[in-house]
């Protein structure tokens, strides 16, 4: 197990946000270990946040671990806090990567909504119908949902773009003290 100090978030406090099959393991708010606490990060709607506190963590660790005294068990907290940072950055963007994929999937049966909508008005010459009222639901309905969609997957580009000065800040400290 890595000794990568989590963030301040109890295991009951952080499956209230997350869908997640730990839940039905550890109800009794038990502090977690880093592998249950991957394990645990599931898809959220409030993934924005989450990148933030990812940001925040790394930046407090980084103002720790500058204190250590001992090089080595610093080098180690660095190198330690670059293998924690690299796999929840690539958690953020397979996220993000998912999110891609069923806004462009919404987006195709979406479109796809209001071809048959404009089909369906042009063979009834423009008659509106119990099929067609059905019909401008499903397609408002589809509209909304992909104006969400794309709102969602906006919010996760820009916010995972805010992890990446963070890379090259622990890659310096790292190179820092290899000099």
């Amino acid at each position: 197990h890595l000794s990568v100090g989590l963030p301040p978030t109890g295991f009951g406090q952080l499956c209230s946000f997350y869908r997640c099959i730990m839940c039905n393991v550890n109800k009794n708010n038990e502090s977690m270990n880093l592998d249950e606490y991957l394990l645990c990060r599931c898809y959220n709607l409030l993934m924005d946040k989450e990148i933030y506190r990812h940001r925040d963590y790394v930046q407090s660790e980084l103002n720790r671990i500058k204190h250590i005294a001992n090089n080595d068990a610093r080098l180690a907290s660095y190198r330690e806090l670059a293998n924690y940072h690299a796999l929840q950055t690539w958690n953020f963007q397979h996220e993000r990567q998912i999110h891609l994929y069923v806004t462009i999937i919404f987006g195709v049966i979406m479109l796809a909504a209001w071809a048959v909508l404009f089909g369906w008005l042009v063979a009834v010459s423009g008659a509106y119908n119990i099929v067609t009222w059905l019909l401008i639901a499903l397609v408002t309905i589809l509209t909304i949902l992909e104006g969400c969609y794309l709102g969602y997957y906006y919010r996760m580009e820009n916010r995972t773009q805010i992890l990446y000065p963070l890379d090259r800040k622990i890659y310096d400290a790292i190179q820092a003290m290899l000099k």
